[in-house]
């Protein structure tokens, strides 16, 4: 997930965030190329853009792109891990804060691990996040 200089959402709230990518406010690498050609189009040739001032947007924009490829596969490599944890407690029995707010306990009978957030199902209970979860006992 690209990091957007105009909001500051960390940690799990950024994992539920809607996509920047698709927010209207948000320019990425094509919008930015786009922007800087258009510039370099329309520049006066009589005073020419300093080239120590282009350098720099450069490095810029390849440092921003560089971190938004750090924080897409730190993303990637978090729902997988969360993935292997919720895969791990099949079978096993767990402790977990029910609907109701009271801490059940029951056998992990099935994992969904269609969305990026992997959901237990502990008896009638489904839908289950691994932040429900209180104990695991092997």
């Amino acid at each position: 997930m690209p990091i957007d200089p105009t909001t500051s959402t960390t940690g799990a709230a950024a994992l539920g965030a809607t996509d920047p990518k698709k927010s209207a406010n948000f320019m990425g690498k094509e919008d930015f190329l786009k922007l800087l050609m258009a510039q370099l189009r329309n520049q006066d040739p009589s005073n020419a853009q300093d080239m120590e001032g282009m350098t720099q947007q450069m490095t810029q924009f390849s440092m921003l792109e560089q971190l938004t490829n750090l924080v897409e596969a730190s993303e990637t490599s978090s729902v997988s891990l969360a993935r292997n944890h919720a895969l791990e407690m099949l079978g096993k029995t767990i402790s977990y804060h029910a609907k109701d707010g009271t801490v059940k306990e029951g056998v992990v009978g099935h994992v969904d691990v269609s969305a990026s957030a992997p959901r237990l199902t502990v008896g009638g209970d489904s839908g289950l996040l691994l932040a429900d979860v209180v104990s695991v006992k092997a």
